[in-house]
C-alpha cells in the first residue's frame, strides 16, 4: 500500500503538567518532542469525497476561542466504540476524538473515570474517508502507549516555534471549590518553556508547538 505524503506544519496545544510531570522537558524552538501522538480533538466528523489533507482555518474556532483549529481529511485506519478513530491523513497519522467527556457508562460519581465522547461523533468504518474539524492537542504518554488496533502513531517532531496561552479559572461553586476555564485570554511568543515559572497560579497555562513531523 502506497501513502502520499503531505507535509503537516501544525500548531499543537501542550497542557503544562506534563512538562511539570517531566514527561516532557522545557522545550525551545529547534528542540525536539520525541515519542508523543497527536490527538484531533473534535468538534465535528462527516464523511468526505475530497483529498487527504489538513487545512488551518481563519477566525475563532466553534467554542470561540481565537486559536489555531484544522479541517483534517483523512481514510480511517481503525474505529473503537463510543468515539475513537484513528486516520491517516497522507503518512501522518492522528486519534481523532470528541472535545467533550463524559463519566463511563456504569461508574458511580465517587469513584468514576471519564472518557471521550459526544452523541454526535460516529465511528466510521475503515476504509472510510472522512473531515474532521478540531484542535489538535499533544497526548500525554499513558493514552497513547496501548497503541490503536496495535498501531503506535507516536512519532518524533521539530519543534520550530513556541507560543504560551492563558486562560482565566472561571468559578463554578466557591462551596465546592470547582472551576471550568475561560476563553483564551492572552497568547504571547516565548523562546523556551519553564513549566513553574511559566504558570502564575491566576491563570491557566496551556503551550502551543508549532510542530512539523
Amino acid at each position: 500500500m502506497t501513502y502520499t505524503f503531505i507535509l503537516v506544519l501544525v500548531w499543537a496545544h501542550l497542557q503544562n503538567w506534563i512538562v511539570q510531570d517531566g514527561e516532557i522537558p522545557e522545550l525551545h524552538g529547534g528542540a525536539a518532542l520525541r515519542d508523543h501522538a497527536l490527538r484531533a480533538a473534535c468538534w465535528s466528523i462527516e464523511e468526505s469525497s475530497g483529498p487527504e489533507g489538513c487545512t488551518e482555518l481563519p477566525g475563532r474556532d466553534p467554542s470561540g476561542d481565537d486559536a489555531p483549529h484544522y479541517e483534517l481529511t483523512g481514510t480511517v485506519e481503525w474505529g473503537q466504540e463510543p468515539s475513537s478513530v484513528l486516520l491517516r491523513v497522507g503518512a501522518f497519522q492522528v486519534l481523532a476524538e470528541p472535545q467533550t467527556v463524559r463519566r463511563v457508562p456504569g461508574t458511580s460519581r465517587r469513584d468514576f473515570a471519564l472518557e471521550r465522547y459526544s452523541p454526535d461523533f460516529f465511528v466510521p468504518a475503515p476504509g472510510a474517508r472522512v473531515s474532521v474539524i478540531c484542535r489538535l492537542e499533544v497526548m500525554a504518554a499513558y493514552e497513547s502507549e496501548d497503541g490503536f488496533g496495535h498501531a503506535d502513531i507516536r512519532r518524533d517532531w521539530l519543534v520550530r516555534h513556541l507560543k504560551i496561552q492563558r486562560r482565566p479559572f472561571v468559578p463554578v461553586s466557591w462551596h465546592e471549590a470547582e472551576f471550568n476555564l475561560g476563553k483564551v485570554a492572552r497568547v504571547d511568543s516565548i523562546e523556551q518553556m519553564h513549566a513553574w515559572a511559566d504558570e502564575d497560579g491566576d491563570d491557566h497555562v496551556t503551550y502551543l508547538l508549532d510542530l512539523q513531523p
